[in-house]
């Protein structure tokens, strides 16, 4: 760190030792100061992609989504082909939802209720913000509460049937058949019974 900051000093336009002392300080969780350093770096050299990418790394440790998301949009701009970069835009696009503040009260208020109605309700939250790992996961701890919850059966066949789960897909398709009241679902009945009898022949 000292000689890197001795380089800085005599030369202030080079990326590198910036970029150098971002990363140290972003492995010893000096968040701030790797953003500081990082940012410096990515300002005098913004092609800098792999600087891009640690500072987006500081960022979303220091739980600013909203910019970790910019800087890592900024790294595959510099490097179309970089996969962390593209990986981690998706990563830190959920996590920044997650932190929007009517979400995070609906979160709070029902994920303490422990019900089966409450987690389903919950779901379908999630997939309005096309959050689907979470949603999936919020599905999963509904049955986990009541086993006979047909609409959480749906919702899993639905997320199963996009992903062309085909299996789990008629498995879901099943239980939803089994303890749903068709007169209340007759549309998703429906749909079930076609899917199920497509996938059998």
């Amino acid at each position: 760190q000292k000689e890197l900051r001795t380089i800085t000093a005599v030369n202030a336009q080079l990326a590198d030792p910036h970029a150098q002392l971002g990363s140290i300080a972003l492995e010893d969780g000096a968040y701030d100061e790797a953003i500081e350093e990082l940012t410096k770096a990515v300002q005098l050299d913004a092609q800098y992609a792999d600087a891009w990418a640690a500072l987006g790394t500081a960022y979303s440790e220091a739980g600013k989504f909203a910019e970790a998301k910019d800087a890592f949009t900024s790294c595959i701009e510099a490097d179309p082909n970089n996969a962390v970069c593209r990986n981690n835009v998706a990563i830190v696009g959920r996590k920044e939802k997650l932190l929007e503040p009517a979400l995070k009260d609906v979160k709070e208020s029902l994920s303490g209720q422990k019900t089966a109605p409450s987690e389903y309700q919950l779901a379908r939250t999630y997939k309005e913000k096309g959050l689907r790992n979470e949603e999936q996961r919020a599905y999963f701890r509904c049955l986990k509460y009541d086993q006979k919850f047909a609409q959480c059966h749906y919702g899993l066949y639905e997320i199963f049937q996009e992903d062309r789960r085909e299996k789990d897909a008629v498995a879901a398709c099943k239980n939803f058949l089994k303890f749903a009241d068709q007169a209340e679902f007759k549309r998703e009945f429906e749909t079930c019974e076609r899917y199920v009898s497509s996938q059998t022949y």
